[in-house]
Order: C-alpha cells, then structure tokens, then sequence
C-alpha cells in the first residue's frame, strides 16, 4: 500500500534509561529497528522523518537522529523543542509518530497520527500496556525481535484508516469516561 502524496511522518526518541541499556546494546539495536521502520516508511511512500523532541532532555537523542537521517525540519538550527502552543498543529500534519515515548505516541495517536512504538517491550511496560488495551499491539515493535518489522509495516499501512478508526473510538471512550467521572464528582 503507498501512502497518498504528502504523507508525513515524524520521530522522537530517547536513549533508554534501564539497566538493559548498558548491558545489550539498546541504542544500536533501537537504531537497527528505527533504520528498518524509517525505510519501510519511505517505501510505502510516506516523506521524512521529521525528528523532534518536547524535552530537552531528549535533545541529544535528537540530534544523533537527525544526522542519521539528515532531516531535522519544522525546527530551527538549534533544534528547538516543540512548545505546547505548536503540539496540535504539529502533530496534526503527522501521519505517522514513531517513538519510544509514551507521552509522544499518546499526543500523536490524539491528533490523528498512527503511533508506532519502537521499544524494548519488557522495559517499556506503560506503552505495551496501553496499546494492548487499546487493541494495537500490532504497533509496538519490540526491538528484541525485528524479524517480522516489514510485514507488521506492511499490515499497518494496509489497514491504515481501520486503525485510525479504532484510534479515535478508544479516544471517545476515554473522553465518555472522564466525562461521567466529572460529572459524578
């Protein structure tokens, strides 16, 4: 399935903190799956990466992805962070958030971009469960195993609306529920 013209995507990391960092090579091996994920994207059409960050924290990783990819757009020469007055028209010309952070994916998946998670399942518990719960754990991809990365690509992008589909209703739900907690407050 090729994206229609003008589809975008965007990326955000952060170098993990866990022990498993140190020990296993996360960096490379997350560097192995966004190389794989960056590619199949392109294929499929899409344009990008646009690399960003919301933490400075995460500029480090930032600049690293951007030399990598040689995109750092919709930023200034010192990559600045996006600021809360830009995140909805940011990520509204998203069509697809690849990260490893879950405040990331969430602000994405809320304005319409499908957000594919890039991690280390076992250390990245909050957005496994979340997307599990959410009925899209085809979009976590765990860096521990990328043999099937392509396919799963494949898939998502063939069931692209479906998915934003299903995206949208677990957002009304959501919304209904805060809803009738205030209410009932």
């Amino acid at each position: 399935t090729i994206a229609p013209q003008g589809y975008r995507f965007g990326i955000s990391f952060r170098s993990d903190p866990h022990e498993w960092n140190i020990t296993r090579n996360y960096e490379e091996q997350l560097f192995n799956v966004i190389d794989l994920v960056v590619d199949g994207l392109r294929v499929h059409g899409l344009s990008g990466p646009t690399v960003f960050y919301q933490v400075k924290y995460d500029a480090e990783m930032t600049h690293k992805l951007a030399v990598r990819y040689l995109y750092c757009t919709g930023h200034d020469e010192e990559n600045e962070m996006i600021g809360v007055s830009n995140y909805e028209q940011f990520y509204t010309n998203m069509d697809v958030i690849v990260s490893n952070r879950l405040h990331v994916l969430l602000i994405g998946a809320s304005q319409g971009a499908i957000p594919i998670a890039v991690i280390d399942r076992v250390s990245h518990e909050k957005i496994t469960s979340i997307l599990e719960e959410m009925g899209l754990s085809c979009l976590i991809f765990d860096i521990r195993n990328p043999d099937t990365l392509k396919e799963k690509l494949s898939s998502i992008m063939a069931e692209s609306d479906k998915i934003r589909l299903q995206i949208a209703r677990v957002f009304e739900q959501q919304n209904m529920i805060i809803r009738n907690i205030i209410r009932n407050v």
